[in-house]
């Protein structure tokens, strides 16, 4: 999907200018209040962070958490119950297009330029790396995978390597990280299912 996705982003020239991005987005504006200082923008983006973690903790421990729950672990079970897998399935479909919405805007107005190459294999890999390392079927798992993979790069500054090797390394630590997870902890750190 994600290569679908970038070559839809860089041959719609109409739409998205190709290869040239989309250049000159605003800051976050806030009700017309502009946030382009930077403990405004990392205030502004903390919050929405927390509120959007708070929800999704939320609706996890709901009714309607649970039945995505018994959706994931036995579809057949839950429509033998009488519930609606395709509704269900929309709507979690649904809550996922407004999460990547919302992080793509954000996105885009930190940074105020946009291009297909914005959003390549090395975003996909990270994700998917931070999803399996925390564990699947986790919120508090994925944020602390995540912290781990932000906080790890800033590890490597201190070991005064050349800045050639630098990103390589960072990739070769997610594989032999991405691996051993898979290996000796198949759940992640704190997962509920195996990958």
């Amino acid at each position: 999907f994600n290569f679908i996705i970038f070559t839809i982003a860089l041959n719609w020239e109409s739409l998205t200018r190709g290869a040239l991005g989309l250049p000159g987005i605003e800051k976050p504006n806030f009700f017309g209040f502009f946030i382009d200082k930077l403990h405004e923008i990392f205030i502004f983006y903390g919050l929405i962070a927390i509120l959007s973690f708070l929800f999704l903790e939320k609706l996890t421990s709901s009714p309607i958490g649970r039945i995505i729950q018994a959706l994931r672990d036995d579809e057949l079970a839950l429509a033998s119950l009488g519930r609606d897998t395709t509704k269900i399935k929309n709507l979690i479909l649904g809550l996922s297009g407004l999460f990547s919405a919302l992080a793509g805007t954000l996105y885009a107005h930190y940074f105020t330029y946009l291009d297909p190459y914005s959003f390549g294999l090395g975003d996909l890999i990270f994700i998917l790396s931070a999803l399996f390392l925390g564990g699947l079927a986790s919120n508090r798992g994925v944020l602390v995978g995540t912290l781990i993979l932000l906080i790890l790069p800033e590890v490597l500054r201190f070991f005064y390597l050349p800045s050639f090797l630098i990103g390589s390394l960072r990739q070769i630590l997610y594989a032999v990280m991405l691996v051993s997870i898979i290996w000796f902890r198949p759940k992640g750190i704190s997962g509920k299912i195996e990958i």
